[in-house]
């Protein structure tokens, strides 16, 4: 769970958050503009109902919308579908075994950036001009989901032989 943490601080970090507090089981992460995120790690054997109850209680006591939660073992499908199912919270979930490593440091996985989020001027205009013309990146891509990209947004890919761009759906 060690090497998860480690690899959840630079997460944030890369998401462009600001660290303001974090203990042993908790991230505490700040936007510039103004927007709370909270990594949680467990260390239950089984993540249920029961636990993610628990973290939604927490997220609301801290009054933070946007989570992410590390856990070890298994998930049960009806704390999954809690999660899917949530429209007020965005709670994204790891397992351990997703964290042990940087994606994003491969050799192999090329710089992602957000062009434009979704619901901006920009990316209405930009999916207005080329929309049918760029291939899509998967939300539940290892990468997208490391960096929390959401549907609708627009990424650019910065590889060695050029610019590319990205729909994420």
């Amino acid at each position: 769970m060690l090497k998860a943490y480690q690899i959840c601080l630079e997460m944030v970090l890369q998401r462009n958050y600001t660290i303001i507090d974090k203990d042993d089981e908790r991230i505490l992460a700040l936007k510039p503009d103004g927007f709370k995120m909270c990594v949680f790690t467990t260390n239950s054997s089984k993540f249920n109902v029961e636990t993610i109850h628990e973290y939604i209680s927490m997220m609301k006591k801290m009054d933070i919308n946007h989570s992410i939660i590390v856990y070890q073992d298994t998930a049960t499908p009806v704390a999954k579908k809690i999660i899917e199912e949530s429209t007020e919270l965005n709670i994204e979930l790891f397992h351990v075994d997703e964290l042990q490593y940087n994606i994003t440091k491969h050799s192999l996985v090329p710089r992602h950036q957000i062009m434009y989020k979704k619901n901006t001027v920009g990316c209405s205009n930009f999916k207005k001009k080329y929309s049918s013309k760029f291939p899509l990146l998967q939300k539940n891509d290892p990468v997208a989901r490391f960096y929390g990209f959401d549907t609708g947004d627009i990424i650019k890919i910065t590889r060695d032989d050029g610019v590319m761009f990205r729909i994420v759906k």
